[in-house]
């Protein structure tokens, strides 16, 4: 239930398929719980680093500057983000951007206690324009 992911981060989508109309909310959301996944879990690896160096290591490396294409190579490192910079601003850009809610009673949920819905934040300050429109 990944295809977002290889869908982020392809070159080469296949002909047709627009990315934006592929990411749903469902999605978005889904992106935001794996970033903050991977960046607790670098939190981790340098709480352990004494204890489990090896595989601490391994999620240690996301703190690396990113390689520089031929472009950028001459760049200083200091200039170039790390993977893990990118993630947490990531996660930032998507932390609290969709909420679930009850989405009320239906035929087969007459008493509303099994139908949920995905929708955008209803946070003020996230997107004022759309809480202007459900009011």
């Amino acid at each position: 239930e990944d295809e977002w992911v290889d869908l982020c981060v392809s070159d080469d989508l296949p002909p047709g398929m627009d990315l934006y109309q592929e990411i749903d909310l469902q999605t978005i959301l889904q992106a935001e719980q794996v970033a903050k996944l991977v960046i607790d879990t670098y939190a981790w690896a340098d709480e352990v680093q004494g204890i489990a160096p090896e595989l601490a290591d391994v999620m240690l490396r996301l703190g690396d500057p990113v390689p520089g294409d031929d472009q950028t190579e001459e760049a200083d490192e200091e200039e170039r983000g790390s993977t893990i910079d990118g993630l947490i601003e990531l996660y930032r850009s998507l932390s609290g951007a969709v909420e679930i809610v009850r989405s009320g009673p239906s035929l087969s949920d007459p008493y509303n206690r099994f139908s949920y819905v995905f929708r955008l934040s209803s946070d003020d300050a996230r997107f004022p324009d759309l809480n202007k429109l459900r009011r």
